[in-house]
């Protein structure tokens, strides 16, 4: 099961940083909501420090 979980975060990453990247203005390049959002997912997802 584990690597599907992996595998559908990933997955969900590369959704929510594709939406962002289509909306963010000023633009924001993707490769650096990619790596945001893999860091993210790395660290457990933590609970952001600002709003």
């Amino acid at each position: 099961m584990y690597p599907h979980l992996v595998a559908a975060a990933v997955g969900g990453a590369i959704t929510v940083a594709s939406d962002h990247w289509i909306r963010a203005n000023p633009p924001i390049p993707m490769a650096t909501l990619l790596r945001d959002a893999f860091a993210q997912l790395a660290a457990g997802l933590p609970a952001p420090s600002t709003p």
